[in-house]
């Protein structure tokens, strides 16, 4: 009987898995702002107070069965006053979906962790940290992961200068690499990318040479 009950759900989960979209406004209207379907993939627009609850709802509705976390990415966006675009993939091997929940958020603002119910994100937190400089809450080991953990401010914000703030140098007085502030030997040039013959074939564009 239990064989049976099982083999029957899974066969209503897959008859229902073209109305998934409207499976999850049934279930979480008020934390979904925003959701379609394309390809197989769902994108969800919500708010950052509702990724636990709905991390949570993935994992364990049996009609979702998202039991794995592929990644999260941010992006900025400089000149918005939520700069920061927090997206969350998660992929579900029992029906072959994957479903992206995405926020924004501003630069003082911080995102609670889903360390407990997907451990890996730990290794993914912690990249966005060192990169993005976005704090996650309950993650105790909330560190840097690929730079110094002496190297100061988060290199792929938008604002954060091309040449850093310190540079790596080898000091033959102490007999070992120190951080010294950058120096550069010359300022930035000015590189005109746009060749001059793009203006002569911008000029002889619709004109037909005649030979003689």
């Amino acid at each position: 009987m239990k064989c049976g009950n099982m083999e029957n759900i899974m066969m209503r989960n897959r008859i229902n898995r073209q109305s998934y979209v409207k499976y999850l406004m049934l279930n979480i209207p008020k934390c979904i702002f925003f959701i379609f379907d394309k390809k197989n993939h769902t994108y969800i627009h919500i708010h950052k107070y509702y990724i636990l609850m709905i991390s949570f709802f993935l994992y364990k509705d049996l009609n979702s069965r998202c039991n794995q976390l592929i990644d999260i990415t941010c992006i900025d966006f400089f000149l918005q006053k939520k700069r920061f675009e927090i997206i969350y993939q998660y992929l579900s091997h029992e029906f072959h979906r994957r479903i992206f929940l995405k926020f924004f958020i501003s630069e003082l603002e911080s995102v609670n962790s889903i360390i407990n119910e997907f451990p890996n994100s730990s290794w993914y937190e912690r990249e966005i940290w060192d990169l993005f400089g976005v704090y996650f809450i309950h993650n105790k080991y909330l560190k840097r992961i690929m730079l110094d953990y002496g190297f100061i401010g988060h290199p792929l914000r938008k604002d954060f200068p091309l040449t850093g703030f310190l540079e790596v140098a080898y000091s033959y007085f102490f007999s070992t690499v120190v951080h010294k502030k950058v120096n550069l030997s010359q300022s930035f040039r000015k590189f005109e990318t746009v060749s001059n013959w793009s203006t002569l074939n911008s000029s002889f564009q619709g004109k037909a040479i005649k030979r003689k």
